[in-house]
């Protein structure tokens, strides 16, 4: 791989050696030049309970029974949180996207709109796209330098084309 991204960065890949993918259509004239099999896309997953009280008068009619009158009010709270693997697939870097095709979720994420950051065995992408802002979160169990070579790919290629969130 750093062979490969030493070519990539100074332009010495050849066409022929580029990524090509299947499982999805190619925008015209993308290049792939990243690929990792065994990705998995994880979310973080939140307990809560909910916690509230009540404010108001109550009248005791019988024994075993009351009137109340008064306003009750409560709010979610976290408990606890975990992080869960929501899908596991391939993951593409393109000069244009990022490309995660799972067992159920596809994602297509365009460079111009993506921040990216990783550490160790997992690579954070960032995106305001479509409105709202996401966040996906990579893990690799096999090859923890898997997402520090996507993050260099990434920052090279927004970097080549001026872009980037």
């Amino acid at each position: 791989m750093l062979q490969i991204g030493y070519r990539i960065a100074h332009g010495l890949l050849a066409p022929e050696e580029t990524i090509k993918p299947s499982g999805f259509a190619r925008k015209p004239n993308e290049q792939f030049w990243f690929h990792s099999v065994a990705c998995g896309l994880h979310a973080w997953r939140t307990n809560s309970v909910w916690a509230g009280g009540y404010g108001g008068v109550s009248v005791r009619v019988a024994k075993g029974l009351s009137v109340r009158r008064g306003i009750g009010a409560g709010k979610p709270v976290d408990i606890s949180s975990e992080l869960e693997e929501v899908d596991s697939g391939e993951l593409f870097v393109s000069d244009v996207r990022v490309v995660f095709v799972g067992q159920n979720k596809f994602l297509d994420l365009p460079l111009a709109r993506v921040a990216v950051s990783s550490e160790l065995g997992w690579l954070n992408i960032n995106t305001s796209y479509r409105g709202a802002n996401n966040h996906h979160l990579f893990g690799w169990r096999v090859t923890p330098w898997a997402p520090i070579a996507a993050r260099h790919v990434i920052e090279y290629v927004q970097q080549r084309s001026g872009g980037g969130a």
